[in-house]
């Protein structure tokens, strides 16, 4: 069974994260289709691996799956429903939502 790996960033000083691994920590009891790699800023090994990864802000979660091409990501503490459908995109069993403007959505009204 491949694997959808979801990484996440985390700060013993950040408000919101807890929330964001209160999810992840969910998710991971309830599927065994999903690695968990947690990154604590306040760690060697957490700091360097938030360069590497551009990480600017906490929590911030990375979704990498075998049958999609892209990372699919979130900046906060995203809904368990939300992640849930980010795993299933990585894993091939959704489609990646198309994105919709307003000016798009102007346009299909009015011409």
């Amino acid at each position: 069974m491949e694997q959808t790996v979801v990484s996440l960033f985390t700060s013993p000083t950040c408000p919101f994260c807890p929330a964001a691994k209160k999810v992840v920590d969910e998710i991971k009891q309830e599927r065994e289709d999903v690695v968990v790699k947690e990154f604590n800023s306040a760690t060697p090994e957490g700091r360097e691996e938030s360069q590497k990864r551009g990480i600017l802000s906490v929590p911030t979660i990375f979704v990498e799956g075998p049958s999609h091409p892209e990372t699919l990501g979130f900046q906060g503490a995203p809904s368990k429903k939300r992640l849930l459908q980010a795993i299933d995109i990585s894993q091939g069993k959704e489609s990646l939502p198309e994105k919709t403007s307003f000016g798009s959505k102007i346009k299909g009204i009015f011409g």
